[in-house]
């Protein structure tokens, strides 16, 4: 199995963060162990991540 990592800062909200969700929606999950990692706390497209998705929190920065 091939294994892939997604590193964004956050999904809260953007074209690139919206592509890479629509992108996860669309791995063939039988080949492929996904995992993404993110840093911020608001993420607005988190919920729109297959639920294959590994997600990685290495810690959080709250923005402001």
């Amino acid at each position: 199995m091939k294994k892939i990592l997604f590193i964004l800062p956050t999904l809260q909200g953007g074209g690139a963060e919206k592509l890479l969700v629509d992108i996860l929606k669309d791995f063939d999950y039988d080949q492929y162990e996904v995992q993404l990692m993110y840093f911020y706390e608001k993420n607005i497209y988190l919920s729109q991540v297959p639920p294959n998705v590994r997600k990685i929190v290495p810690f959080y920065i709250k923005p402001g």
